[in-house]
């Protein structure tokens, strides 16, 4: 029996990431009622930190940068907060880079990226651990949108923040058709998949400072020491994210033979004595967008349903600034389909 939702919510987003917290913060701070819906343990998406032993290790996005003046001064007002601190205007000696010194800020959270995501999701109303299953557009003007515990959550307008085939799914489960010009840009955007090991080591890892390695070869990515990134003072852990290419061909492999082929990109920087406490591997399947939606987001052309908003990394570009900025843009979307 599907339990119905007491209340009714203005604006209902499905996906906790960077995105949907950015939309539903920007669109309380406009009055707006929103409530927000993510399938895992707890918020952030790609703002993902872990805890390894005494300390923690980010295994999604490794930093921030700001490149355009409306994330520039959202950046500037977390720093203002101590929720972003400076970590490096260049790259460690070993890096594939040339340019050591290049002026592009690249910002850390101290403990951590998903620290960012629980600051945001403060006052908000944001559940965790809810499974989407399917929407549906009722008799009254307004989505029921079911869970797969069978609760009905209902809302004026829906906001869709997953990667694009997840969203593209859910439309579809739910019988719900675009317009083809609109599914066919759609069923375009594509993700790579990425690989990220975690590793922690008592002693012996030098990562050159400031603690960040770009492209060192071998199918390696980037290597982050988290401790000097202030992410994990307590603990050396060691993030190790594969490129594109070896993700591909790893991906279906198994854990230990993942992390060996990761693990051996650290022998450069590792003294013999180096001994590993624990590993642990994180698999990305939509990981960053490669061709993407060309506007920040869509407002879905659905006759005779309720307003439908489609948003998220696919829409804003690889970059964190990019699902800021769609959250922004989904947020304006909602505001205007409410008639605000």
């Amino acid at each position: 029996m599907n339990r119905t939702s007491g209340r009714e919510t203005d604006v209902l987003i499905v996906g906790g990431g960077l995105c949907g917290l950015i939309a539903a913060r920007s669109l309380a701070e406009s009055g707006v009622q929103a409530e927000v819906l993510d399938k895992g343990r707890g918020v952030g998406g790609r703002l993902a930190t872990r805890r390894i032993g005494p300390g923690r290790a980010d295994h999604g996005a490794q930093f921030l940068t700001a490149e355009s003046p409306l994330f520039r001064r959202m950046v500037r007002a977390w720093h203002k907060q101590g929720l972003v601190s400076e970590w490096c205007t260049g790259w460690s000696e070993g890096s594939i880079s040339s340019d050591r010194t290049e002026a592009i800020v690249r910002w850390a959270v101290p403990g951590g990226m998903n620290t960012l995501a629980r600051h945001l999701a403060e006052g908000l109303d944001a559940r965790p651990g809810t499974r989407v299953s399917r929407l549906e557009p009722a008799n009254d003007g307004t989505w029921h949108v079911h869970d797969d515990a069978g609760g009905v959550h209902r809302a004026r307008v829906v906001v869709l923040t997953p990667p694009v085939p997840q969203t593209l799914e859910l439309l579809e489960v739910s019988g719900l058709r675009l317009p083809y010009d609109e599914s066919y840009a759609l069923r375009r955007v594509s993700y790579t998949r990425c690989l990220v090991g975690m590793f922690w080591f008592e002693d012996g890892v030098d990562i050159p400072e400031p603690g960040l390695l770009e492209g060192v070869g071998d199918g390696i990515a980037f290597i982050a020491d988290n401790r000097r990134k202030g992410v994990s003072p307590e603990a050396l852990l060691i993030t190790v994210q594969a490129a594109s290419a070896l993700s591909d061909e790893l991906y279906e492999a198994a854990d230990d033979v993942v992390l060996d082929r990761l693990e051996a990109a650290l022998a450069p920087y590792r003294a013999r004595s180096a001994v590993v406490r624990e590993r642990q591997l994180k698999r990305w399947r939509y990981a960053l967008p490669v061709v993407r939606y060309p506007d920040r987001a869509l407002r879905a052309t659905i006759g005779g349903r309720p307003p439908l908003i489609l948003a998220g990394d696919g829409f804003g570009g690889l970059r964190i600034e990019g699902a800021a900025l769609s959250g922004l843009r989904a947020a304006e979307l909602a505001t205007e389909s409410l008639g605000r």
